[in-house]
């Protein structure tokens, strides 16, 4: 019950004041060669306090993927914005079934690659429900892919077409 109060807290602090804590860790892999589709607005709360305007960026025959263009933080050497995955069948990782992923990420424009900083699971689409796993650890740097889902937020992040 502790552990689940303090990832929930650590939740709200990424969600409302988009900062996440900093840690080692391993690596994320992407999969997809799918295309990418025109931005499409939509709005989605993101807690209680906070709505948060999601952007379609990536779409596939397995999910749909949107950033949150409102989140992005640029500090000159790196930026950091909000993704979500919100897919078509249920994933199963493990002991989670869900049916949406939210990430926060850190983009180095300038290497093309990117990087980890949180990742919740959720039951339901869009990210709502109560998250049923989340994680903090700041993952290592991974090259960003051609026609991947990490191109596709790389592209938003880093203002390139």
């Amino acid at each position: 019950m502790l552990l689940e109060l303090v990832a929930l807290g650590i939740f709200i602090a990424t969600a409302v004041f988009n900062i996440a804590p900093e840690r080692s860790g391993g690596t994320e892999r992407n999969g997809g060669t799918e295309s990418k589709v025109a931005p499409v607005r939509s709005s989605v709360t993101e807690n209680k306090t906070a709505v948060t305007d999601w952007v379609e960026v990536y779409k596939s025959h397995q999910l749909t993927l949107y950033a949150d263009t409102s989140s992005l933080i640029n500090n000159g050497k790196t930026v950091k914005v909000w993704r979500l995955a919100d897919y078509k069948v249920a994933e199963i990782n493990g002991d989670f079934v869900y049916l949406s992923r939210k990430l926060y990420e850190e983009y180095d424009c300038n290497n093309e690659k990117y990087r980890q900083l949180y990742v919740s699971l959720y039951p339901e689409k869009m990210g709502e429900g109560k998250p049923i796993y989340s994680n903090a650890e700041t993952y290592a740097w991974t090259p960003v892919l051609p026609n991947t889902e990490s191109d596709a937020m790389w592209e938003i992040a880093c203002g390139t077409s």
